[in-house]
């Protein structure tokens, strides 16, 4: 069955309800090694929101950015590592 006239929900999934992000807010690839942040949108359609909260993100989470040195950004969510690709990066909003 083919979709037609599907498009992603605008933002995203949002914790905040519509809300507007703020000025403290910048995507997850932008975070510097050894920072800890926390997950506040997944800007993505469904598959991707669907693959990243299968993975722990969600909003509300706290990580903590083991590595960001170029490559693929490796973070530790719940006790876990994950390597992230940088476009999959660029779609987790954090502050």
């Amino acid at each position: 069955m083919r979709r037609r006239n599907w498009r992603p929900v605008e933002g995203g999934l949002n914790n905040n309800r519509g809300e507007k992000g703020t000025a403290n807010e910048y995507p997850l690839s932008s975070a510097n090694s050894g920072e800890s942040v926390e997950v506040v949108n997944l800007a993505g359609g469904r598959h991707f929101i669907s693959k990243i909260t299968s993975l722990g993100l969600t909003p509300g989470t706290n990580i903590r950015v083991l590595s960001n040195l170029g490559g693929p950004i490796i973070i530790d969510v719940r006790g876990s590592r994950i390597s992230l690709g940088r476009g999959m990066a660029q779609k987790v909003i954090v502050h």
